[in-house]
């Protein structure tokens, strides 16, 4: 099983190529997750101050347990998405999407071990809809257009 490869020129001029097999993996080799941490760290206060969630701590605590998480949180910090998001909004799409999360009397996603993933994929705008067949999808891969 490999992670990654390199493939060598002969030509000096001619730039080389890495395939990447196991993005996960390849990244850890090179402690992609420590720049992750940074990230996060660096943000933690945007994420507070958003008052998304009922307790951001404890979703971050979460998130820094699991090099994915990590990676999809610092991600979703970094790309200033948040900015375009409310309350209302992220509650929309729980009920239309019939996700499996809480909301407590102010409007704020309640944190739960179970429903990090869920969460994360709320506020990586992973809910989307076809403008063609109206049909409701969760991305696992987007590409903005």
């Amino acid at each position: 099983v490999y992670d990654a490869a390199l493939m060598l020129k002969e030509d000096p001029e001619k730039k080389e190529n890495v395939f990447i097999f196991n993005r996960s993996k390849f990244e850890s080799m090179f402690s992609f997750v420590d720049v992750y941490q940074k990230e996060l760290t660096s943000r933690k206060e945007d994420l507070k101050k958003k008052e998304f969630l009922e307790d951001a701590e404890e979703f971050i605590k979460y998130c820094v347990d699991d090099a994915r998480k990590l990676k999809k949180l610092a991600r979703i910090m970094k790309s200033g998405q948040l900015n375009k998001m409310d309350k209302e909004k992220i509650k929309k799409v729980s009920k239309e999407y019939n996700l499996n999360v809480k909301f407590n009397k102010e409007g704020k996603l309640k944190v739960s071990k179970d429903n990090v993933w869920v969460i994360l994929r709320i506020l990586d705008d992973d809910y989307v809809r076809s403008d063609m067949t109206n049909t409701k999808y969760e991305a696992l891969s987007k590409v903005k257009r």
